[in-house]
């Protein structure tokens, strides 16, 4: 894994930094893309200039990508969260890892074994990237889960491979180091059709595909400068295979901003973070006064997820603490999420319990919110909840 990837993927899935208040760079913003989604699938322009490129249904057949279970991934130990949307960026990371290895299928089996290893040990539950591309060729699934959501096409299992960046996108790593040389041939015609077959998948203009280093928050040389300079043509050749233009890069749109609950705050918003840390195993009153205590099991919660702990809940740490709940849902996050449905009018009992009024109520708050009416309470409507 490269080192610069490990200084630049903590355990953060939804940070935003400063530069374009965005994770991703001022022409690839990447908290815009949230609640743009729609306007994004039609082509549609944000300030008279294109905002993305629609990937032509091209039916790019994918390459062989070995799953977890038959390389011999470990099971993930921590929860790898599902995404209620899709992604809108590919990133290429290299591994730093030497060049001069094997590049048979048990090479590319126990590059990925290592990797993962090097993930959990990392404290990450999982590897943290979503496939990876050996020496010779071959490409892996990573983390659990992220075969099988791409083949859906419809959301992914959220990452750890770039600060900045994790919800918002597909990581891939490729194996070796990319400092001063390319990716051997067959490394780079699989990592080409991969990334075609992603982009298809998900609708993921071509101008989006980045180097680990465009990501905002993330200080590394990652992919390697050389890697990194052979990104113009990588995009024109995914562009070929998808029959399309890989278009211009979109203009920064508006960030997806979370409201900040800290020490001394009362209220409703108070109530649904006290709800989601008793969720998470903390013991705290449900009171609706951060006082100490709250701000304790905070920075609790904050240092058992690698964030930084300083008892604030904003745009890092909400994405951690609040679990996606639906229908069939039970627990205390139900009962934060029924706090904050109330406080839109919403009427409900506080029992902890997603059933029929609950549904009901979120649907109406997604669909007054202009949200994806599908009752499902995850990190876009739990942003506009709590706002």
């Amino acid at each position: 894994m490269c080192s610069d990837c490990v200084r630049s993927a903590p355990a953060t899935p939804a940070p935003t930094l400063p530069a374009a208040r965005s994770g991703f760079p001022g022409r690839l913003s990447r908290r815009g893309v949230l609640g743009l989604g729609a306007a994004a699938a039609a082509g549609l322009t944000v300030g008279g200039s294109l905002l993305v490129t629609e990937v032509a249904n091209a039916a790019v057949k994918p390459p062989t990508i070995i799953p977890t279970a038959e390389w011999g991934a470990k099971p993930a130990t921590t929860r790898i969260d599902l995404s209620e949307y899709r992604p809108t960026y590919l990133v290429i990371h290299h591994m730093a890892t030497p060049n001069n290895v094997a590049t048979t299928k048990a090479a590319a089996y126990q590059i990925a074994r290592d990797c993962q290893s090097w993930h959990l040990g990392n404290g990450w539950g999982d590897t943290g990237q979503h496939f990876s591309v050996s020496r010779g060729g071959y490409a892996l699934e990573g983390r659990h889960g992220s075969l099988n959501a791409l083949r859906g096409g419809k959301n992914f299992p959220i990452g750890i491979h770039a600060r900045g960046g994790n919800d918002r996108s597909i990581g891939i790593e490729t194996q070796g180091t990319f400092t001063s040389e390319l990716p051997p041939a067959a490394q780079w015609k699989t990592l080409v059709q991969l990334a075609a077959y992603i982009c298809q998948q998900y609708r993921i203009p071509t101008s989006r595909i980045i180097g680990h280093r465009d990501v905002n928050g993330s200080s590394t040389a990652c992919p390697g400068n050389t890697l990194y300079a052979a990104l113009p043509r990588f995009r024109q050749e995914v562009a070929k295979l998808l029959s399309s233009d890989p278009g211009p890069a979109p203009e920064p749109a508006p960030e997806f901003v979370w409201a900040v609950v800290g020490l001394g705050d009362r209220g409703f918003r108070t109530k649904v973070v006290q709800h989601l840390l008793r969720q998470s195993g903390r013991s705290v009153e449900v009171d609706g006064s951060f006082g100490p205590k709250t701000e304790a099991a905070v920075k609790s919660f904050q240092k058992a997820a690698q964030l930084d702990a300083d008892g604030v809940v904003g745009k890092v740490t909400w994405p951690r603490l609040a679990v996606t709940v639906r229908n069939g849902s039970t627990g205390e996050a139900v009962k934060g999420a029924q706090v904050a449905l109330n406080a839109r009018g919403a009427g409900l009992q506080i029992d902890g319990s997603f059933g029929p009024a609950t549904t009901a109520a979120a649907r109406s708050f997604q669909q007054s919110a202009k949200l994806v009416v599908d009752a499902v309470i995850g990190p876009k409507t739990w942003n506009a909840l709590t706002k």
